[in-house]
Formats: structure tokens, sequence, C-alpha cells
């Protein structure tokens, strides 16, 4: 008998395999996040510990305080975000510290029931210990992300295995592991499971089209947004499709629209009470003085192919899986034909903002929430290849191939030959 993994199966191998990447960093560094990581995790200690939304004290701790174990330096640089009055703000959004709030809060608890009996432990809120715990419930939220990009994979001509072998080839061959496993605090991997997520619950709506199955995919493309604003784009989504339909059936999507409209605000609520509390405006975000120069004139090309954050040139595979994504559209795959449409206007904003090399980054994170359209741009080429086996097993070894690649650059990220590390020396 030849024994073939579940789904379930992969899934807890692949939890387990982040969780190695993990510990591999908290072993080595001492630690599990820095740069703008770090603002991520003060949301945790400010609510639990502090039990306010103020950073200053967190801010403090990390700039002056804190050292990295393996590097020496500061876990955040000394110009912090700033209000145009010069207070200390952390600009970063909630989302990430409210889905990931029971790993922390568990780890306090236990901590002082422990010091309570005597037992030594961290009582501060910023040890390993809570990173630790925090990084492996992203870990299940990013293999959450990987499920939805496999079912979403598969809503057209795709087979059950080719939708896992196009997922676990993108995942592994771009950013999204590196994001997933040394530096999970950057929000990116948990973005990518947002996208996912929206685009399966989007595929689930057009099925039933109730207008509660609508709401819930507001919900999600509101949660996302409290992960990282840049998120919002994928209510243009649901959006989209709905205003197709508006001339046929214009009373059915008027209401759909808005139950996505409701959902969407239910589900970014946490984020515009948070941003009421702070600047006194619920759409104020703490993004003061950044914007979109060059919206103009993108730097597309720099996007794609610069040595700094070149999509295709970091990660080759999303260049398969473009092409793909489009040959999908072409046959009429709504989730292909969307997702040519979502990635377009992501690498739009993207090319726009002003930090275009996006300081302290491996590849392009930013584009990371873009996964699960990548996933099904490479599972249009196998469904392409059709019953061709050379075709298909070509496609699998290239896509290993680059997945050992981008276990090299992160490898040389780790050692400093490349990446923030490297100018330090």
């Amino acid at each position: 008998m030849t024994w073939r993994p579940t789904s379930a199966h992969l899934m807890a191998l692949i939890w387990l395999a982040l969780a190695a990447g993990q510990t591999a960093r908290v072993v080595a560094t001492g630690s599990l996040m820095s740069g703008d990581g770090v603002y991520h995790f003060a949301h945790l200690h400010s609510i639990v510990v502090d039990r306010d939304l103020d950073p200053v004290n967190e801010i403090r701790y990390f700039r002056e305080e804190a050292r990295s174990p393996y590097t020496g330096q500061p876990k955040i640089g000394n110009r912090p975000p700033r209000r145009p009055t010069g207070e200390v703000v952390n600009k970063y959004p909630i989302g990430l510290a409210l889905l990931t709030l029971p790993a922390y809060v568990a780890v306090y608890v236990v901590s002082h029931g422990l010091a309570a009996a005597g037992v030594p432990a961290d009582l501060t809120g910023y040890g390993w210990t809570y990173q630790y715990a925090v990084g492996l419930l992203i870990a299940a939220y990013a293999v959450l992300g990987l499920w939805c990009c496999q079912r979403v994979a598969t809503a057209r001509e795709v087979t059950a295995g080719d939708g896992w072998w196009s997922t676990l080839l993108v995942a592994g061959a771009t950013p999204w592991l590196f994001y997933a496993t040394l530096e999970p605090f950057f929000s990116h991997a948990l973005s990518a499971t947002g996208t996912a997520l929206l685009a399966w619950q989007w595929l689930r709506a057009r099925t039933d089209d109730r207008p509660a199955q609508w709401c819930v995919t507001g919900i999600v493309a509101g949660v996302a947004t409290t992960v990282r604003y840049q998120d919002a784009a994928l209510l243009m989504i649901p959006a989209i499709d709905l205003l197709t339909g508006l001339v046929r059936r214009p009373r059915a999507v008027t209401v759909r629209a808005l139950a996505v409209g409701a959902g969407a605000v239910l589900g970014g609520l946490p984020q515009l009470a948070v941003n009421y509390h702070l600047f006194g405006n619920p759409f104020t975000t703490g993004y003061f003085g950044e914007g979109f120069p060059f919206w103009r004139s993108p730097w597309l090309l720099y996007t794609l192919t610069s040595a700094d954050v070149g999509l295709v040139r970091w990660a080759p595979i999303v260049g398969f899986a473009l092409a793909g994504l489009v040959v999908g559209a072409r046959r009429g795959w709504p989730h292909a034909r969307i997702g040519v449409f979502f990635v377009a206007v992501q690498l739009y904003v993207v090319s726009s903002w002003f930090f275009l090399s996006q300081g302290h980054t491996f590849g392009n994170r930013m584009l990371v929430n873009c996964t699960v359209f990548f996933v099904v741009g490479l599972a249009s080429l196998f469904a392409a290849a059709g019953k061709r086996p050379r075709v298909r097993l070509s496609i699998q070894a290239t896509g290993v191939l680059l997945v050992g690649v981008n276990l090299l650059l992160m490898w040389l990220w780790t050692r400093g030959v490349i990446g923030p590390m490297g100018r330090l020396g």
C-alpha cells in the first residue's frame, strides 16, 4: 500500500516545519522579532501588561534597554513614528496583536502562576517565551492560509494534489516562508492568510449567494485591514464581482453590497475604535507624512526586478505564476481574473509608495499578500499541462529547485552575507 498524506497530515507537518524554523531563530538570537515586528509586539505588551494603548514605554524599552544578543544592536532604531506635534506613536495596525492575544495572555497567566508558586518566571511581558508562543500561533494562522490557498486553487479544473503542489512550491519559493519563520511579527504571513481566506470566502459567497455569506466576506476583509492597512484593497474583490451583476439584478446586488459593507465595518471596528482613541479620527492611521508620491509614475520595474525588492528577481517562481494567472484568466476562471486585477493593483500601490526599498525586507515583503493568487497561477500551469507527465514533472522539478534557492537566500541572510546584518558588519 502507498500512504498518501491527507490535508490534515500536510497541515500538521507544515506547522511543525514552521515551528522548527521559529525555534531555530529563537535559539540562535534569543528573540523572534526585529524592525517593524517589534511595534506589532509592543501592542500586545501595551494591552495586557500596561492595559493602555500608549506605546511610549514599550518604544523606550526596545530602543534604549533591549539589545539583540546576536548583533548587540537595539531592537528598533532611534527614529520611532511620531505625530506632527512630536509625540511618539505606534502607527502599526492592531490586528496582529488582537489575533494573537490568546497566546500572549496564556504565557502571561502561566508566568504569574509559576511566580506565585516560587518558580522563577518572566513577568515583564517582553521575553522570548511571549514572543515564541505568539509566533507559534502565527504559524498556525499561516498554515490555515495555505489550506485556503489550496482550496481556492482547486476551484476549477485543478486536482487536490496539484493544488497542494502549487501551494507548497509558492510558499517555499517566495518570501512567504521567511515571514512565516524568521520574522513572523512583520505581519506579512498573517496578511497572506487574510487574502487567502477572503478569496476562499468570496468563492463560497458566489456559490451560496446569500447576503449572510457576503457579509462574512466583508468581515474577513475588515479584519484583514486591521492586520495591514494595504489589505483594504481586498474589498475590491467582492465589489467588482457584484458590480458585474448590477444591471441584471440591481436589488439583489444592492442588498449584497450593503452586506459586504456592513461586514467590513464590523470586521474593521477594532481598528477604527483604536484610531479614534489615539488620533481623534477613526480614519487617521498614524502614517503621518507617508504617502504615494510616485502614483503618476510608479516604479514598476524596480518593484519587479531590482536587487533590493525585485519580486521576480527574489522569487522567480512568481514569474511562472503570473504567466499561469493570465492563462487561467483566459480560460474563464473567476479567481484567476480577479487575481490578475488584484495583483496589478497591489503592484501599482507598492510601486507608488514613498519608501520604494521597503527598508528591512527579505525580497518584496509588501506583495506577500498576493500569495493565494500566485498559487492559482501556478495551479493553472499544472492544469494546462493536462496529461503530459514530462511537462508536469518539469514544473515540479523547477519549483523544488527554486525552493532550494529560497532556502539558500534565507541562510545567507541569517549569516549576514546579504540583508541588514551584512550592512552592520
